[in-house]
């Protein structure tokens, strides 16, 4: 027992209060999303609702978390180290739930709620089998319950909240230069940005946009966006460092669950573009989150080798495969969306179908596929290095 169970007290309250700031929060964004879903058009019932569920879920989430994390403070009694027994269990659900959800999103007539409740279930089990697969490799002396939990608090409240407004800035930076040089269509200006009511319109808005805007935009996601999130991801275990000294399994294990709580927040965020491909939306969700933990694993080690070993540089150097590695990604993605924008107007260009548009299309198919391809190995190779990284510094901590 702690010789002064009142030192635990003040964390421990101080915790269950951001539980009910979590819970306030949530439900302010909850108003203006339905006062603002009022006052759009064109926006379908369905992804409004799995917005709705994506919001509401992130927020129970967190203030579930804090709650959990307080109260353990408060009491004074530890959770008990990370390990699951039965991992496999979670794998069979996150299966059930997949085919079952990609029905229920085709499904016109299903019940409103059936897909959202599904939605934020699936969300949390994805996120809990990728942590739990690494705890199997890491062993149960890594960490404890209160690490992931934890982690999954600082990366998705502190990580994921300091991304967004320095991306939210740089973007508003980004957007009043161009509108400054003329850039920007007037007609945005003026607010007569056209509904997507069917692809016509699509076609159309995308054939608005400037191509320096989507050059900027490609540029955004593959090296700006990387550089804030892979800064502000783990910084919640930088903070707590120098009170934790936590060993290397430790540090990987911190960092892990702050990138999957990052993660968990994006999401959730993200939740209303699912739409009707939501299974595929999932799966590509999988993708991302697997990513956010590696890189995470990768800058909470880098944290423990700052403060427990006194190695200073190897801070950067995981900072920067981090970086590179979350810069593939987002390159891939870049890759596609460019190409499908510079298909989108060379088809728009003449009714006619010419040996050129034929070659341009044929390339850009091409390269699509290339790129999808590249983003599936970097997945792998990825979730292959995690799983590696994890066992290496099981034997390094003695267990078998």
């Amino acid at each position: 027992m702690n010789a002064n169970p009142k030192a635990h007290r003040t964390p421990g309250m101080l915790l269950l209060l951001l539980g009910l700031v979590f819970l306030a929060g949530t439900a302010v964004l909850l108003i203006l999303l339905w006062v603002g879903e009022r006052s759009r058009d064109g926006v379908s019932f369905q992804a409004f609702s799995l917005q709705v569920a994506g919001i509401g879920g992130l927020g129970l989430t967190l203030c579930l978390l804090s709650s959990l994390l307080g109260w353990r403070f408060w009491t004074g009694r530890p959770l008990g180290p990370f390990w699951v027994r039965h991992p496999w269990a979670l794998l069979f659900l996150f299966l059930a739930l997949l085919p079952l959800g990609t029905v229920l999103a085709l499904w016109e007539t299903a019940p409103a709620f059936l897909l959202p409740a599904l939605h934020v279930l699936t969300l949390l089990t994805l996120h809990a089998l990728v942590l739990i697969a690494l705890g199997t490799f890491l062993g149960n002396r890594a960490g404890s319950w209160q690490d992931v939990l934890g982690g999954l608090l600082g990366g998705a409240s502190l990580g994921a909240g300091a991304a967004i407004l320095l991306e939210v800035g740089i973007a508003l930076a980004l957007g009043a230069f161009f509108v400054l040089t003329g850039q920007v269509p007037q007609e945005w200006l003026r607010g007569s940005i056209p509904s997507l009511q069917g692809p016509e319109d699509a076609m159309a808005l995308v054939q608005a946009i400037p191509p320096l805007l989507v050059l900027t935009g490609i540029v955004f996601l593959t090296l700006l966006a990387p550089l804030v999130e892979e800064m502000t991801k783990t910084l919640a275990v930088g903070l707590v460092g120098p009170w934790l000294r936590p060993d290397p399994a430790r540090a990987f294990l911190l960092g892990a669950a702050s990138g999957a709580g990052f993660a968990l927040a994006e999401n959730f965020l993200n939740s209303g573009f699912f739409g009707l491909l939501w299974g595929g939306g999932i799966l590509a969700r999988l993708a991302a989150t697997v990513m956010h933990t590696a890189t995470g694993a990768l800058m909470g080690w880098g944290w423990g080798q700052w403060w427990t070993e006194r190695k200073y540089l190897r801070l950067p150097l995981a900072f920067a495969g981090a970086f590179g590695i979350h810069a593939l990604w987002n390159g891939t993605v870049g890759v596609l969306l460019g190409t499908a924008y510079f298909l989108v107007r060379s088809g728009a260009a003449g009714p006619e179908i010419s040996p050129t548009l034929l070659l341009s299309a044929l390339i850009g198919l091409s390269l699509m596929f290339l790129a999808l391809f590249f983003q599936v190995f970097v997945f792998l190779a990825v979730s292959a290095g995690l799983l590696i990284a994890a066992r290496s510094l099981r034997r390094h901590s003695g267990e078998r």
